[in-house]
């Protein structure tokens, strides 16, 4: 996908997320980050062609040795998990709710401390993405290899 397609069709973030353009602007790190799980309806295509779910970004920068909120919005209906042994987080992420034949997004909220500096790699650890035979969670459920979609990085500076 070129840039400038990324950019239309996902925005800013979801650019971020599959481009891996740099988020961070020079600005101040921002001890808040919010996430999106975009629901497979959203035609996050995937390497074998088929619609996926997938964290937008899956990429964030965090400060060292401050709390730091994060906030998910998942459309999925499937639930999901931010799991990064590395950072002690296993955080289950509510599923979206269907209401009247329409999706209705709901907002999991978490805080966490980081308190050193480095690359840390988050997954989901939920069987998800079952009507795709699970392509996004790869073998096991570390989901390696799928970043972007199900596993992606925490970067703590």
């Amino acid at each position: 996908m070129n840039r400038e397609r990324a950019i239309s069709t996902l925005g800013a973030l979801g650019a971020v997320a599959l481009l891996g353009i740099p988020a961070r602007s020079g600005a101040e790190l921002s001890p808040r980050a919010v996430i999106k799980i975009l629901g497979p309806q959203h035609k996050q295509i995937g390497p074998d062609r088929l619609a996926h779910a997938a964290f937008v970004p899956s990429e964030i920068e965090v400060p060292v040795n401050e709390l730091v909120t994060v906030s998910v919005v998942s459309d999925d209906l499937e639930t999901h998990s931010i799991t990064a042994p590395g950072l002690g987080i296993d955080q289950k992420i509510a599923p979206a709710i269907k209401r009247t034949g329409k999706i209705v997004p709901v907002t999991t909220t978490f805080t966490f401390t980081a308190y050193g500096s480095g690359v840390y790699r988050w997954y989901c650890r939920y069987a998800c993405d079952m009507g795709t035979r699970m392509w996004s969670m790869g073998t096991g459920y570390t989901g390696r290899g799928k970043e972007g979609f199900m596993a992606g990085r925490i970067i703590v500076v």
